[in-house]
This record gives structure tokens, sequence and C-alpha cells, in this order.
């Protein structure tokens, strides 16, 4: 055997782990949307406005790095499910169709709530 290829059972133990990595950050990243949710909700006006900016520009960059992250690890577990024959973990398929309006959903919602028309904010 070539000490460079891997063998099936490689190939699993890799998808699994990229796609535990994968379900990490999209957890990291849910705690992050729901502390941006509670703060601005509980603080209502007493956040001056460049705060509620530089909680908004903050939240954005986690936002992004996040996404980006994963998007990179998903195509990597995409590369290992492709040399795959016998076995598809889960998390893959029609679920992972539903990851990316999460983070959509989730990240206008913050940044709705965090910067909400109306709302009156110090200045």
């Amino acid at each position: 055997m070539d000490p460079n290829t891997i063998d099936q059972q490689g190939l699993n133990e890799l998808a699994l782990l990229t796609l535990a990595q994968v379900d990490a950050g999209f957890s990291i990243w849910m705690s992050g949307t729901f502390a941006v949710i509670v703060a601005a909700h509980y603080v209502g006006t007493r956040l001056k406005r460049r705060a509620v900016y530089a909680v908004a520009v903050l939240y954005l960059s986690f936002t992004a790095l996040y996404v980006s992250r994963l998007m990179w690890l998903g195509v990597l577990a995409d590369q290992y499910l492709a040399d795959m024959t016998l076995y598809e973990p889960p998390g893959t398929g029609l679920f992972a169709i539903f990851r990316p309006l999460v983070f959509l959903v989730g990240t206008v919602s913050a940044l709705y709530i965090l910067l909400r028309p109306g709302r009156e904010i110090d200045d």
C-alpha cells in the first residue's frame, strides 16, 4: 500500500473529525448570536451609539470569521465524502442545507435587535 494514500477507515475518521469541527464552530456562533440578542435586550437604551456600532461590527466580524471557517471545513468534508464509497456520516445532505439559512436568519435577527429602527440610543 502506498504510504501517501488513506484507506476507507482513515477517510471515515477524517470526515467525522471535520464534521465535528463544523458542528463545534456552529455551536460557538449560536452562542455568540444569543449573547448579542440577550445583551441588546437587557441593556436596552443604556448603550451609547458608538458602543452599539462597535458591538455590531464585532458581531459581523465574528460571523464572517466563522462562516468562512465553516465553509472551508465544509469543502474539506465534501472532499473526504467524495472519496468515501461505503459510509456517509450524519450531518450531510439535507441537514447541511439548513446551516446557511440559520446563519442568515440568526445574523439578521441579532443585528435587527441590536440596531432596530425606533430604538433610542444615547449619543
